[in-house]
């Protein structure tokens, strides 16, 4: 099963191009990074997506995915990802401003009851967080 998701910026000025973006199936899933470093040249951006095992003797940031991209896409990427960013946090705010003060618990009516949460937006996956830490793997403990 594969998610598409409507992207209006395409990182072209001038008109809007609507573009359809296709997840391949085995990308689904995603992949969680917790470091990331940034390279840069007169011809490309690199950023490397890493995983730092945390607790561990020997710390090593294992790369998991590598995105190679033009100064234009980098920058578009900045503004989308700024974006997201912004849009969360304000969504944070309203949602920390309405809730109730710790030990109060407000009486919840069918006239009173809280509207449905948004669905997320498209451009702003999270990644997944780890339910449990993972137990030390043999030779790491």
């Amino acid at each position: 099963m594969s998610d598409t998701n409507q992207n209006q910026n395409n990182g072209q000025q001038g008109g809007q191009q609507q573009l359809q973006v296709k997840v391949p199936d085995d990308l689904q899933k995603g992949t969680y990074s917790n470091a990331v470093s940034v390279n840069v040249n007169s011809n490309e951006v690199v950023v490397d997506f890493g995983y730092l095992l945390p607790n561990t003797p020997s710390p090593i940031i294992e790369v998991v995915s590598r995105v190679n991209m033009n100064e234009k896409t980098a920058e578009s990427f900045i503004k989308v990802l700024s974006g997201a960013l912004e849009d969360f946090k304000k969504k944070q705010a309203a949602h920390n401003a309405a809730a109730p003060a710790p030990g109060v618990t407000p009486a919840v009516t069918p006239a009173s009851a809280p509207a449905p949460m948004p669905a997320p937006m498209p451009h702003a996956p999270m990644p997944p967080q780890p339910a449990a830490p993972m137990p030390p793997l043999p030779g790491n403990a």
